[in-house]
């Protein structure tokens, strides 16, 4: 893919970790053994903080959004190493939950000091067309400041 001296094997394995959230998904790929299990510890602090504010566990949020930018990433990073274009609709899928919005937007919504309804996370959280608004409109603005650049490379 694009990381020197990283094997798109390994980069496979890492993802499908994080999509079963398994920390023994990476226990073969030395390189990625550590962060794996570090990465999946800081969500897991992150959500049980949000938690005890929200009085819920919110973990599966934390969750869904993660994979969802690893995922992301991963068919990114698979699209450029095979020097393919995608259609837009490929595009659109993979690449509005890889530009992070919404892990921080999420992160900032469940940190608040007042807990959140079930139904207004419904409503603004992951899989809400507020959220899908947010990537779009992160998205774009991303790939507009930044398309000449990846013209030229």
């Amino acid at each position: 893919m694009d990381l020197p001296g990283v094997d798109r094997a390994d980069i496979l394995k890492f993802n499908e970790a994080v999509q079963r959230w398994d920390p023994s998904g990476c226990d073969n790929v030395p390189k990625f053994k550590a962060i794996l299990r570090s990465f999946l510890a800081t969500v897991e602090d992150m959500a049980a903080e949000a938690s005890r504010t929200q009085g819920h566990d919110v973990l599966p949020y934390y969750k869904r959004v993660w994979q969802e930018l690893i995922k992301g990433h991963t068919e990114n990073a698979q699209w450029r190493s095979e020097s393919r274009i995608p259609s837009i609709e490929e595009y659109l899928k993979a690449s509005l939950p890889s530009i992070s919005s919404t892990t921080i937007t999420l992160s900032s919504l469940l940190m608040l000091p007042e807990p959140i309804s079930d139904e207004a996370l419904r409503l603004i959280g992951p899989g809400s067309r507020f959220m899908h608004l947010t990537y779009l409109v992160c998205r774009l603005s991303y790939d507009l400041g930044t398309f000449e650049f990846e013209a030229r490379n």
